[in-house]
Order: structure tokens, then C-alpha cells, then sequence
């Protein structure tokens, strides 16, 4: 005799195709939990430092810097902070804001505009953040060819954290803006406005944020910041007081 069932009869088939579409949602609903936070508004985060380098005179390093890996020129031109190295080794610069910075341990958001100048293998710049020494930090990374990534740099080793993912929408001549987000143990670095790295990561805490550019040896990498914006996220008594204002308005 067959002991097959027909499907109509099966009371556990009926069940689950009646709930998959719940467990669906669910499953789904879940999944952008831990990263719901990052895609807070900006007008819940408030300004903690701006610098567009319209001011050369605001502090920047602008001293050059030489010794057996190469050369470095800091400089502000055209109203732009630039850094070029002209390399015999393998080495990363970085330089760190004029005025003291200590970032959130909740939340918080840097914005700044790269354009690079030269294309060479291994040349890349981006954000230093949760910097606690010249050994312990991540770094929000992109190079030259519109490939995102993160790092942390722990007691000076380097340790890749996410996928290496291209940019969508990545300007090869121009300026790209790239958007670190942090909240609670989450990570999410923008690429012109489009999320491209994400990750979760409790290494490091606090510290401060610098920029940073790197290049192989033989290379000549050249890039220029602007529009360096640093915020955290507003407390709860200055979010109600902001809303009450927009409500008089």
C-alpha cells in the first residue's frame, strides 16, 4: 500500500505554508535590527568639529616630514588639506585634528571628502577613528580604485575586519565622501551616501580621529581632504527641545 499523503491532508504543510510568510517578516525584520540605529536622521546628531580648509591659519601640520621610507609635503592648497609622499618603502602617514577631539563611546559620525590625485597599487586614504596610540585604532580605508574596507590595528598588527567591497557610485577624478557611522557596537562606512561596509567590533573605545594615507614603496600617492565633519548623537533633552522648536515654528 503507498504511504504517500496527500498535501491537502497533511495538517504540518498546512501549518507551515500558512506561518512562512510571517516567519518571513520575521526573519527579515530581525536582520536590520543591529544596523536599524545607523540610519538615524542627521538632524539627531549635533556638530562636535567642521573644517572645510578655508583657513589656513586653523593649525593643520603643514611641516614636511623625510627619513629612509621617503618623503612627506603637507600642505593646504586651494582651500584643501593635501598630503603627498613621494615613497622608497611601504608606509602610512596620518594627521590628526588641531583641536583636541574625544570621540563619543555611544555614537558618532565622520564625514570627509578624498579625491586622489595619483592611482598606484597599494595607495589608499581615509579615517583613522577610536585612535588610542600610533598602534591601536581602526581605519576606514579606500583606495585608489573605489574599493572599500575596514582595519583595526592592534598593538601594530593589522587585521582586516570586513570584506574589501567596490564602491557603487565611486569618481576616479573627483571628490568621494565617505561617512563613517558608529552606534552601539556597529560600524557602517558610506561611500557617496551609499552604505558599503558594515560590521560590529568592541576593540576600541573613545580616542580621537585622524586622516590617513598610505602607498607600496616606489610609489608617488597624493590625495587631498575637505569637508572633515564630526558629530555625535544629540542627548535626549536636547532631541525633545529641538522637536518642541520645530513644533513653535
Amino acid at each position: 500500500m503507498s504511504t504517500f499523503k496527500n498535501k491537502e491532508s497533511d495538517p504540518l504543510r498546512i501549518v507551515f505554508w500558512m506561518f512562512s510568510p510571517i516567519l518571513f517578516i520575521f526573519l527579515l525584520t530581525n536582520f536590520g535590527v543591529a544596523y536599524a540605529q545607523l540610519d538615524s536622521a542627521i538632524d539627531s546628531y549635533e556638530t562636535l568639529y567642521q573644517d572645510d580648509f578655508s583657513d589656513e591659519t586653523t593649525g593643520w601640520n603643514v611641516k614636511p616630514a623625510q627619513g629612509d621610507w621617503g618623503s612627506a609635503v603637507f600642505s593646504i592648497t586651494d582651500g584643501m588639506y593635501r598630503l603627498e609622499m613621494n615613497l622608497k618603502k611601504g608606509q602610512f602617514r596620518y594627521v590628526i585634528p588641531p583641536s583636541k577631539i574625544n570621540l563619543p563611546p555611544d555614537s558618532f559620525r565622520i564625514s570627509i571628502d578624498i579625491q586622489f590625485e595619483t592611482t598606484c597599487s597599494g595607495c589608499a586614504a581615509g579615517v583613522m577613528y577610536n585612535l588610542q596610540d600610533n598602534s591601536n585604532f581602526y581605519y576606514a580605508r579606500l583606495d585608489t580604485q573605489g574599493i572599500a574596507s575596514i582595519y583595526a590595528i592592534e598593538n601594530g598588527k593589522w587585521v582586516l575586519l570586513s570584506e574589501k567591497i567596490q564602491s557603487e557610485k565611486f569618481d576616479p577624478s573627483g571628490f568621494n565622501n565617505m561617512t563613517v557611522v558608529y552606534d552601539t557596537g556597529n560600524y557602517e562606512i558610506r561611500i557617496n551616501d551609499i552604505p558599503t561596509v558594515r560590521l560590529a567590533d568592541s576593540r576600541f573605545h573613545g580616542g580621537t580621529v585622524a586622516l590617513i594615507m598610505e602607498g607600496n614603496e616606489n610609489t608617488n600617492p597624493t590625495t587631498r581632504f575637505d569637508n572633515l565633519t564630526i558629530m555625535k548623537k544629540k542627548s535626549a533633552q536636547a532631541e525633545t527641545e529641538n522637536k518642541a522648536a520645530s513644533y513653535e515654528t
